[in-house]
């Protein structure tokens, strides 16, 4: 049998509202799909923040999102964990995706990454790659479904505390 996804990770974390159940529905699915039940010990949803203000953010549900990120980020830190794959609960993976997820955790497990975005618009670079990551530096606009090394938390979760205090 093919390596799962899930094998290659030290926790799946999911941004949820827990009051969204059609979108804990639909996940539940999506995550049966890959092989990946939501009670397996790896998958954590955290208590989302529910911040008063805005704090300079477009909305209260926007600095929501940001806050639960974070909280994944430091959380992954503070139990020193090496990956962990964190995905909205609006997540949709491709066929492709499930596909080769054995091939995804090989790449993973031999490369060396620090942020992988599984969910990108990157199309056109993908159609020369046999898993479908190329190499990006510029900005990018999902964070629906990523994975984060250790090597890179610190310096990640820095640069968000920065964001909040602009």
């Amino acid at each position: 049998m093919e390596k799962k996804l899930l094998s290659y990770f030290d926790r799946i974390a999911i941004v949820h509202l827990n009051a969204r159940v059609d979108r804990y529905r639909d996940l539940v699915r999506e995550l049966r799909r890959m092989g990946i039940g939501i009670t397996d010990s790896k998958v954590c949803i955290p208590d989302a923040p529910m911040p008063s203000d805005a704090n300079g953010f477009p909305n209260k549900g926007v600095y929501g999102n940001f806050l639960s990120h974070l909280d994944i980020l430091k959380s992954a830190h503070a139990d020193h964990l090496q990956t962990v794959w964190t995905l909205e609960d609006d997540a949709i993976f491709s066929h492709r995706f499930v596909r080769q997820q054995g091939g995804i955790a090989h790449f993973l497990a031999h490369a060396n990454w620090d942020i992988c975005y599984f969910g990108h618009t990157l199309i056109e670079d993908l159609k020369s790659l046999p898993v479908g990551f190329p190499r990006h530096n510029g900005p990018f606009y999902w964070a629906h479904c990523y994975a984060v090394h250790a090597r890179i938390l610190p310096r990640l979760i820095q640069s968000r505390i920065h964001r909040m205090t602009l």
